[in-house]
């Protein structure tokens, strides 16, 4: 795999819910993206090691750790997938499990652990690769530091690690359904390199800032607005105003059924 040459400038659009409700009714159509071929089981995907964490997969025995993370109302509000706490140990364990085999072929998603003392101190990743649960069909990224470890640098450790891992697993060409709304100018059936969306609720400053200096402006294929009835458990039809970006897959796939392929 060689490095994506520069892209062009990033398209910027913005969506009312009127606008949404009439894009609604498009159909989803399928484009050639290059996508990860197989995922390693979640016992086998990688332990990364950055100059002050440990990032792992969750087991069972993180339940307790990972619920004290998950406890914290005023963080979870962030989480683009959850957006609220979870109620109980139990829902926590339940959550858990979710990430294990045989589910774990639908989720890239890791435990950002202190290495000299093991305390769970974040996660992060990409909780539904599928991109069933998203407006677009790109899956969505969610990352989240407990707020007395935040402005650390802790986060960019996370990010980075996590979604390098991400971009370079081995690739194939496969069709995915998407939205057009979030490939303007594209074609059913074109050829594309796979993105991810980097969504915060439009409120969420800190969030915006944080994705803004994770990601090179030659990165992002789209950036914009868009109001939507939520569909978080808990705010199910909260009128929600989101921000966020597409980012474009750093590492450019070369197929090697077709010689000089170029995205």
């Amino acid at each position: 795999m060689a490095m994506s040459p520069q892209r062009e400038p990033a398209l910027v659009v913005h969506h009312s819910k009127e606008g949404l409700e009439e894009a609604d009714c498009l159909p989803w159509f399928s484009y050639q993206i290059s996508l990860p071929s197989e995922l390693p089981p979640a016992a086998s995907r990688p332990r990364m090691r950055t100059s002050r964490l440990l990032i792992r997969p969750f087991v069972p025995e993180d339940a307790a750790a990972l619920h004290k993370l998950r406890s914290d109302a005023e963080l979870q509000k962030h989480s683009i997938a959850r957006g609220r706490p979870d109620e109980s140990l139990e829902h926590t364990q339940h959550q858990i499990e979710c990430l294990q085999e045989p589910h774990d072929d639908s989720h890239w998603y890791f435990g950002a652990f202190l290495a000299d003392t093991g305390e769970l101190i974040g996660e992060g990743g990409l909780p539904d690769i599928d991109g069933r649960t998203t407006r677009s069909g790109w899956p969505e990224a969610d990352f989240l530091i407990a707020r007395e470890h935040q402005r650390q640098g802790y986060g960019t450790e996370l990010f980075d690690a996590v979604m390098s891992s991400w971009w370079n697993l081995p690739r194939e060409r496969r069709r995915r359904q998407l939205h057009p709304f979030v490939v303007p100018g594209k074609q059913p059936g074109e050829r594309m390199p796979d993105c991810v969306v980097l969504a915060h609720e439009s409120a969420n400053e800190v969030g915006a800032a944080f994705y803004e200096k994770m990601v090179g402006a030659e990165a992002v294929a789209l950036r914009g607005t868009f109001e939507d009835y939520d569909m978080r458990e808990g705010k199910e039809r909260l009128l929600t105003s989101f921000s966020g970006m597409t980012m474009t897959n750093p590492v450019m796939f070369v197929d090697p059924d077709e010689e000089g392929s170029d995205e």
